[in-house]
């Protein structure tokens, strides 16, 4: 598979989607996307028709006629083919052989006509769960998905959940304007009726109701009273210099409670008998839902940008870490405790853990991994994000700190809480004007007696840690405040923000159970407040007891990665810790060497991530020829399903990029004596 081309289609077929392509264009470009990755593919879409519960069908550009037409139609149930089947089950739905398959009994003669042998069927659901329809790939030999093919179905119904519901959201808003336009007198719409100098003189119920004003409140009023200060000029413009003309306007209104809505004004001259315009009518219509969806649309986009480049950087970036990181254990081993190199090899350490943990939390926001969790002091936290806060906050802004010893202990990440703290530390000193004020940070205990739903947050009642990171800055506006934790979304200048910083510290706190709230006052300032959920108390002492070097017993260990730095540092830290190390940076010709002597090692190291052949592949390859092998792979980005697959293949340890040289050792141990029982 063409992994570029892949993702360069995908991202093609969001933009069609942004730009308002057809539903049954946008599905071709969903199934042309996937059969392009393997020759003989062959895929369909079939919508549900839930109103009569059976299947419709949506695109199949491949496909014989004959079939298409055989199971449009198809009933939603048990062995209902593939299709109607997953429908039915709400799950994949996996046909090796359409010829024996119970599913397919009553369908098969579609089917075997055309050489078609194997189907599977994946429903496609929307972003509340319901059930939209199926993406199916058959395949002219009896057998099973692949790895491989299991990906692209993902990213295929996830396209096509996109597309169904935007298409469905547009339908909704088109018969909506045709209906309303047809029966005015009980419309859904809102009904405008203004006279030539713009103020109201009628309106319906439907129109207070989408402004929340009462109608006394709204007659004799001007109508650009209620559109929001950023669109008020131009909808006076508009209306000035364009009276008789009938036309379709989408402003921002706003509400009497202060918030917002994005609507439609379709606006016709209403004329006397002698064809002078008297009033204006105006049918508003609510697009709120629509402006979401859309910017759903695009926030995927660059979510989909964000994971990419965290993918593509997490693997070379963590082997150059592997490689430091190994170096400086074998350097500090081999100097006296008390030589002037050795603080600045600390000091390099430090850097080093600090920029794994770095790739870690990007990695952690792209792929919606789980923490990893410890019992933790959130006063500790801070304490440590401070060190580095007083390094880099001007010396003309005053740092202050309030914590509650009340305050209970939190299951959380280290050090993904401390970039939640740095990340709003530093946003409150960039808020602060020519670097003046007092930054505040208050660690306190709390409890919501009842659900809190707040912003991007909803909490359940119950006991937490709460962190508030205060400043005495500029403060934002409503308008700013709904966009903050938007992905990308800044107010710094171009060049100084990247506009993640926030969007981090929500999917960090989502990912722990928790929230944050903001409060802010223009030229005032601004307060984070962070939710927590408290833990069970650590037992005082419970304290991991430091790790004691774990030496080999003369083992020999093929170490294969394609990195020679992290071969060399590699071969080098084993070496040391009593281990016979053979280093290769070709995986094929590591294999090859395995074979004329599948006796000579005692456990091979492998990196994942290789040219040429993968290290599951290579691990798989070497324990057919020595099942019992012992074999570490090593990675610097592995996700859930890679790493079961790992599991299932035999791979006795993972150890994650970059690592110690005392973690590989010790993986390596228990991976030996799992092998000697």
């Amino acid at each position: 598979m063409d992994t570029q081309a892949f993702e360069s289609g995908q991202r093609e077929v969001l933009e069609r989607i942004a730009s308002g392509a057809p539903l049954t264009e946008l599905l071709d470009r969903v199934i042309e996307l996937v059969e392009r990755q393997a020759e003989g593919m062959l895929c369909s879409i079939v919508l549900v028709d839930s109103d009569r519960g059976v299947m419709r069908h949506g695109a199949a550009r491949s496909l014989p006629p004959e079939l298409v037409r055989g199971i449009d139609g198809l009933s939603i149930g048990p062995h209902q083919g593939s299709c109607g089947t997953a429908a039915y089950r709400r799950e994949r739905v996996v046909v090796e052989d359409i010829a024996t398959h119970e599913d397919w009994a009553n369908y098969r003669h579609l089917a075997l006509p055309f050489g078609l042998r194997a189907c599977w069927s994946t429903p496609i659901f929307s972003s509340t769960k319901a059930l939209l329809g199926t993406f199916a790939m058959y395949y002219r030999e009896p057998r099973g998905p692949r790895d491989a093919e299991r990906h692209w179905v993902e990213r295929a119904t996830h396209l096509a959940a996109i597309a169904i519901e935007r298409d469905q959201a547009e339908e909704a808003i088109r018969f909506s304007e045709v209906r309303f336009r047809q029966i005015v007198d009980t419309a859904y719409e809102g009904v405008w009726v203004v006279d030539t100098q713009a103020r109201t003189q009628f309106v319906n119920d439907r129109l207070c109701e989408l402004f929340g004003y009462p109608r006394a409140e709204m007659i004799g009023r001007l109508a650009f009273d209620f559109v929001d200060d950023a669109d008020r000029a131009r909808a006076e413009r508009n209306f000035h210099l364009r009276p008789g003309i009938r036309e379709l306007f989408e402003y921002q209104f706003r509400r009497k409670d202060g918030g917002r809505m994005w609507g439609t004004l379709a606006a016709s001259p209403l004329r006397d008998r002698a064809g002078r315009v008297v009033s204006l009518l105006g049918m508003v219509t609510d697009i709120t839902e629509k402006r979401r969806l859309e910017r759903q649309v695009i926030r995927a986009q660059r979510l989909e940008s964000l994971g990419t480049l965290a993918g593509g950087i997490a693997h070379d970036f963590n082997n150059i870490l592997s490689a430091v990181i190994a170096n400086v254990s074998i350097a500090l081993s081999d100097l006296e405790p008390h030589h002037p190199a050795r603080e600045s090899l600390l000091e390099i350490e430090k850097a080093s853990e600090r920029a794994t943990d770095l790739v870690k939390q990007i990695l952690t926001f792209s792929r919606q991994e789980k923490p990893k969790r410890q019992f933790v002091r959130p006063a500790d936290i801070v304490v440590e994000a401070m060190k580095l806060l007083k390094a880099t906050t001007p010396a003309a802004i005053r740092i202050q700190t309030r914590f509650d010893p009340g305050t209970p202990q939190i299951f959380a990440d280290p050090s993904q809480l401390h970039q939640v703290i740095v990340n709003l530390a530093t946003n409150a000193t960039h808020a602060m004007a020519e670097g003046r004020g007092t930054l505040t940070i208050e660690v306190e205990a709390s409890s919501l007696s009842a659900p809190l739903v707040e912003g991007p947050s909803a909490l359940p009642a119950g006991h937490y840690a709460t962190l508030a990171v205060t400043d005495t800055g500029t403060g934002m506006d409503a308008a700013t405040l709904e966009r903050i934790f938007d992905p990308f979304f800044t107010t710094k200048e171009l060049g100084e923000g990247t506009g993640l910083g926030l969007a981090v510290v929500h999917g960090i706190l989502k990912a722990h159970d928790g929230g944050v709230t903001v409060r802010s006052e223009l030229g005032v300032g601004t307060t984070f407040r962070v939710f927590l959920p408290a833990a069970k108390v650590l037992a005082e002492g419970a304290r991991p007891a430091a790790a004691a070097e774990v030496r080999g017993r003369g083992g020999r260990v093929l170490c294969v990665d394609d990195e020679e730095a992290i071969v060399t540092a590699t071969t080098r830290a084993l070496g040391r810790l009593g281990y016979e190390v053979t280093g290769a940076v070709d995986p094929l010709q590591a294999l090859e060497s395995f074979q004329s002597d599948p006796s000579r090692y005692d456990a091979v190291v492998v990196d994942n991530s290789m040219p040429g052949i993968s290290g599951l592949e290579l691990a798989r390859a070497i324990l057919r020829l020595r099942p019992r092998m012992p074999v570490v792979m090593t990675s610097g980005s592995l996700p859930p399903e890679d790493a079961s697959e790992l599991k299932d293949a035999g791979v006795a340890e993972v150890v994650p990029k970059p690592s110690s040289p005392q973690d590989l050792a010790a993986a390596l141990r228990r991976a030996l004596e799992r092998a000697a029982i």
